[in-house]
Protein backbone atom coordinates (compact mmCIF):
# COMPACT_ATOMS: atom_id res chain seq x y z
CA UNK A 1 0.00 0.00 0.00
CA UNK A 2 2.68 2.38 0.72
CA UNK A 3 4.64 1.13 -2.59
CA UNK A 4 1.28 2.28 -4.36
CA UNK A 5 1.11 5.73 -2.13
CA UNK A 6 4.72 7.04 -3.52
CA UNK A 7 3.56 6.15 -7.15
CA UNK A 8 0.41 8.01 -6.57
CA UNK A 9 1.76 11.12 -5.35
CA UNK A 10 5.23 10.77 -7.46
CA UNK A 11 7.21 11.03 -4.66
CA UNK A 12 11.36 10.43 -5.99
CA UNK A 13 12.88 7.55 -4.53
CA UNK A 14 14.03 7.87 -0.93
CA UNK A 15 10.75 9.86 0.05
CA UNK A 16 7.87 7.29 0.51
CA UNK A 17 6.80 8.83 3.64
CA UNK A 18 4.62 11.78 2.49
CA UNK A 19 3.46 12.89 5.93
CA UNK A 20 6.80 13.17 6.95
CA UNK A 21 7.16 15.92 4.62
CA UNK A 22 4.49 18.86 5.47
CA UNK A 23 4.09 21.08 2.33
CA UNK A 24 6.29 23.96 2.34
CA UNK A 25 9.17 22.35 4.24
CA UNK A 26 12.38 21.95 3.28
CA UNK A 27 12.07 18.19 2.84
CA UNK A 28 9.26 18.78 0.67
CA UNK A 29 10.84 21.04 -1.57
CA UNK A 30 13.96 18.71 -2.28
CA UNK A 31 11.17 15.60 -3.01
CA UNK A 32 9.88 18.23 -5.85
CA UNK A 33 13.87 19.78 -7.10
CA UNK A 34 14.59 15.35 -6.86
CA UNK A 35 11.70 13.78 -8.96
CA UNK A 36 13.01 12.23 -11.58
CA UNK A 37 10.55 14.35 -14.12
CA UNK A 38 11.78 17.26 -12.68
CA UNK A 39 15.23 16.67 -13.08
CA UNK A 40 14.72 16.02 -16.55
CA UNK A 41 13.13 18.75 -17.78
CA UNK A 42 14.94 21.07 -16.18
CA UNK A 43 18.32 20.29 -18.47
CA UNK A 44 21.62 19.32 -17.82
CA UNK A 45 22.93 22.57 -16.41
CA UNK A 46 20.35 23.12 -14.45
CA UNK A 47 21.18 19.74 -12.15
CA UNK A 48 24.53 21.24 -11.51
CA UNK A 49 22.74 24.93 -10.82
CA UNK A 50 20.49 23.61 -8.19
CA UNK A 51 22.98 21.93 -6.59
CA UNK A 52 24.53 24.81 -5.50
CA UNK A 53 21.86 26.62 -4.35
CA UNK A 54 20.83 23.96 -2.01
CA UNK A 55 23.36 21.96 1.01
CA UNK A 56 20.87 18.97 0.86
CA UNK A 57 19.93 18.70 -2.79
CA UNK A 58 23.81 18.40 -3.33
CA UNK A 59 23.99 16.02 -0.71
CA UNK A 60 21.17 13.81 -1.59
CA UNK A 61 21.44 13.85 -5.47
CA UNK A 62 25.18 15.08 -6.15
CA UNK A 63 26.95 13.50 -3.77
CA UNK A 64 25.20 10.24 -3.49
CA UNK A 65 24.70 10.36 0.31
CA UNK A 66 21.00 8.81 0.03
CA UNK A 67 21.24 5.24 -1.38
CA UNK A 68 17.75 5.03 -2.22
CA UNK A 69 18.47 7.92 -4.63
CA UNK A 70 21.50 6.99 -5.74
CA UNK A 71 22.73 8.21 -9.16
CA UNK A 72 19.17 9.36 -10.38
CA UNK A 73 20.44 13.33 -10.85
CA UNK A 74 23.60 12.40 -12.40
CA UNK A 75 21.55 10.00 -15.14
CA UNK A 76 18.77 12.84 -15.82
CA UNK A 77 22.01 15.24 -16.11
CA UNK A 78 23.18 12.60 -19.15
CA UNK A 79 20.00 11.54 -20.68
CA UNK A 80 19.27 15.62 -21.04
CA UNK A 81 22.89 16.65 -22.38
CA UNK A 82 22.75 13.53 -24.87
CA UNK A 83 19.31 15.10 -25.65
CA UNK A 84 20.32 18.15 -25.79
CA UNK A 85 23.14 17.80 -27.85
CA UNK A 86 22.16 14.92 -30.17
CA UNK A 87 25.09 12.59 -28.21
CA UNK A 88 24.80 8.64 -28.09
CA UNK A 89 24.26 8.05 -24.41
CA UNK A 90 24.84 4.45 -23.39
CA UNK A 91 23.51 3.22 -20.50
CA UNK A 92 25.77 1.51 -18.21
CA UNK A 93 25.83 -1.86 -16.92
CA UNK A 94 24.04 -3.13 -13.93
CA UNK A 95 25.77 -3.57 -11.19
CA UNK A 96 28.29 -1.54 -12.50
CA UNK A 97 28.40 0.12 -9.50
CA UNK A 98 27.50 3.77 -7.80
CA UNK A 99 29.24 6.31 -9.66
CA UNK A 100 28.68 4.98 -12.90
CA UNK A 101 26.46 7.72 -14.27
CA UNK A 102 28.61 10.93 -13.27
CA UNK A 103 32.12 9.00 -14.81
CA UNK A 104 29.78 8.82 -18.06
CA UNK A 105 28.68 12.74 -17.76
CA UNK A 106 32.22 13.99 -16.56
CA UNK A 107 34.42 11.11 -19.13
CA UNK A 108 32.12 11.13 -22.45
CA UNK A 109 29.05 13.07 -22.92
CA UNK A 110 30.53 16.34 -21.11
CA UNK A 111 33.90 16.39 -23.31
CA UNK A 112 31.66 15.87 -26.74
CA UNK A 113 28.90 18.12 -25.75
CA UNK A 114 30.83 20.62 -28.70
CA UNK A 115 31.33 17.67 -31.48
CA UNK A 116 27.99 19.12 -34.13
CA UNK A 117 28.71 22.39 -32.99
CA UNK A 118 30.00 25.06 -35.75
CA UNK A 119 33.35 26.08 -35.39
CA UNK A 120 33.80 29.54 -33.74
CA UNK A 121 36.79 31.34 -35.85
Amino acid sequence: AAAEEEQALGLPPGFGDAAAADLGSAAWALAVLLHPETLAFAGSAAVGLVGRTGKEFHSVALAGSDMAFGDNAWRAACLSLARERALWCPQPRRGSGRGRWKALFFEQLLPARQKWSAPQD
